[in-house]
Formats: structure tokens, sequence, C-alpha cells
């Protein structure tokens, strides 16, 4: 069993018909928050890869996802002794983010999450949203 601090969430999409993942991670032991998006091949070996590198302990992914994506990440994340925890659909949404942002990192009011680069990574965003939801 992993002693790492490190926790993420995932979520899959198609778009012009490749597979994207956003993903967020956040460690309690360093206070790092952290996101990404990347397209991956139907292996999920981008995402094997970056399990690997962060080692979590747990995986947030969007309950009811029964498309055969979601199950073939599943298995990735069981292989590498992920713990599963489904959240719903409704918490991935990223519609609070930049408030949630500038309450976390306690940005003054001269600076904004908004004017992050970082912001503009839809899915990511999304991913972090669900996050910042289930640690709260």
């Amino acid at each position: 069993m992993s002693t790492s601090s490190c926790v993420l969430a995932a979520k899959l999409t198609n778009e012009n018909g490749q597979r994207a993942v956003g993903v967020a991670y956040t460690d309690s032991a360093t206070r790092h928050l952290g996101v990404l998006e990347f397209v991956d091949n139907d292996q999920f070996t981008n995402m094997e890869g970056l399990l690997v590198q962060l080692c979590p302990k747990e995986c947030l992914v969007v309950a009811n996802d029964n498309s055969p994506d979601a199950a073939k990440l599943r298995q990735v994340l069981q292989r590498s002794s992920v713990l599963i925890t489904e959240r719903k659909k409704a918490e991935f949404a990223c519609k609070d983010i930049v408030q949630d942002l500038n309450r976390l990192l306690r940005l003054e009011e001269k600076s904004s999450a908004a004017q992050m680069s970082e912001v503009d990574l839809k899915h990511a965003m999304s991913s972090l949203s669900a996050l910042i939801k289930y640690l709260e």
C-alpha cells in the first residue's frame, strides 16, 4: 500500500476523434495543486505513466460512466492499486472554479486566477472543481 498523500481526479472526453484526459491532483503533504490535459491512446498508457509518477492513493471519476473508455481507465487505476471514488457528474462542472482558486490561493483583488493560463484547460479545470468539492 502506498503512503502517498496524493489524490487526483480524472475526466475523460472525446474531442475531434481523440481521447482527451483532464487531470487535477493535489498532494496534501506538499500543499501542491496541479492540472494537466493530454491526449491518450486506447490503453491509457499516458495515464498509467502519470500514475507511476504521482503514486496517488485515490482517483475521483465520474459516476455512472459506462463507456468503454471509462471501463479501461478503471482497469488501469485498479492495476495501479489506486482507490476509485465515484463522484456525481455535476461536481465536475467548473462554473465556480475561478472563485474557488482565488480563495484557495489567497489571491489579491488585483490578481485573479482568471489570468492564469491553466484556466483555459477546461477538462482539467472540471477535474479540479470535483477535487476541490471532494476535499472541502
